[in-house]
């Protein structure tokens, strides 16, 4: 008992020292940003599926509102990975998946404490082009709908964030028969530099 107060004491500590740290208010910047990270789709039991590398890149521009919240935008070109298998005699469509996407988060983005700061909000995906085992699917896509939060830390010029991206929507307007009904989820590491 006693060895755990002494843990959570030094935890509190810890936190105080951190949320006291000299940090940076929200302001007006714009730059750029590029990230990669593991991605797959969900999938129903009955089907298996393995990550496959994402990558991303693009612009983003952040608007305060208050000293320690702001709303940042971007505009991203973005690829997601992933692979889908069944066992013998399950008839659905398997193969690689490659999706291309515009993407458009609209994030809201606080500071916590010292230079740390959080990001959440949606993210729209407007596909570009999509294949599943060699076969062009573009048309089926749908624009895609994914939860976003992310955790990172700010520097004087660099930032270095982790997000965490849950799809909310269907990847495809129309199943046809074989078809696997699925969402992306993807976990990225970012870099941003900022330019202004």
């Amino acid at each position: 008992m006693a060895g755990q107060r002494t843990r959570l004491a030094v935890l509190a500590g810890v936190f105080t020292l951190l949320a006291a740290a000299p940090g940076r208010a929200q302001d007006a910047m714009l730059g750029v940003q590029a990230g990669a990270g593991p991605t797959y789709l969900t999938v129903p039991e009955s089907i298996a599926r393995s990550l496959g590398p994402g990558v991303t890149g693009g612009v983003f521009g952040v608007v305060p509102i208050i000293s320690t919240i702001g709303i940042q935008g971007e505009a991203r070109y973005t690829l997601r990975r992933s692979s889908l298998s069944a066992p013998a005699g399950v008839p659905v469509r398997t193969g690689d998946v490659t999706l291309h996407y515009l993407s458009v988060p609209v994030l809201a983005r606080v500071r916590l404490f010292g230079d740390i700061y959080l990001v959440e909000g949606p993210a729209f995906h407007f596909p570009i082009r999509g294949r599943l085992g060699g076969v062009d699917i573009t048309d089926d896509l749908q624009t895609d709908l994914t939860f976003v939060v992310g955790i990172g830390r700010r520097g004087e010029r660099y930032s270095f964030e982790g997000r965490w991206e849950s799809g909310m929507r269907f990847t495809r307007r129309v199943l046809l028969p074989g078809d696997v009904p699925t969402r992306n989820r993807a976990l990225t590491g970012l870099m941003s530099v900022r330019l202004k």
